[in-house]
């Protein structure tokens, strides 16, 4: 878009700019969808849903660039270190559930779409939250992030069927 600026600039005084301008305005969409995108673009692309029963299953990092991420953090083993996991998409949607007596803290960004973090409900662009829950059980650390799309994160002690 910079080149195709400069190209226009230049055009005004030596004609023949009228390309340039349809080019630009083609253009400009991808641009703006680009600038919201805050999100590595890696991972593949796709439905990719992860239910792990203890702490050696988990990976720290979750990643697409289009698709839905979900992750089942209800039936994990109780461990005593922190469960910290990081999991972003570029373009879709990461669904997080955790169990109802969990102890957490979640960092959570969204370029432009819908944040929904234990029940509070945000949407709009450069959407960004910080929640901390006391709880008895396990302590997990979310590190979340979408360009475009959602993050859901709830506790309850049912499995999801997202």
């Amino acid at each position: 878009l910079g080149v195709i600026g400069i190209g226009l600039v230049v055009g005004t005084w030596w004609g023949h700019a009228r390309v340039l301008i349809l080019i630009g305005a083609l253009l400009l969409p991808f641009a703006a969808i680009a600038s919201f995108m805050t999100v590595p673009i890696e991972g593949g692309f796709g439905y990719h849903r992860f239910h792990p029963a203890n702490v050696e299953e988990l990976r720290d990092e979750y990643r697409l660039a289009g698709g839905s991420v979900v992750l089942d953090l209800t039936d994990i083993e109780p461990s005593r270190e922190p469960i910290v996991i990081t999991a972003s998409v570029a373009m879709g949607e990461v669904f997080v559930a955790l169990p109802a007596d969990a102890a957490i803290e979640i960092d959570a960004n969204v370029g432009a779409g819908t944040l929904v973090l234990l029940g509070e409900y945000k949407e709009g662009t450069s959407v960004e939250d910080r929640v901390v829950r006391d709880g008895s059980g396990q302590q997990f650390v979310l590190d979340l992030e979408a360009g475009i799309g959602t993050l859901y994160v709830e506790n309850c002690c049912n499995a999801v069927n997202h």
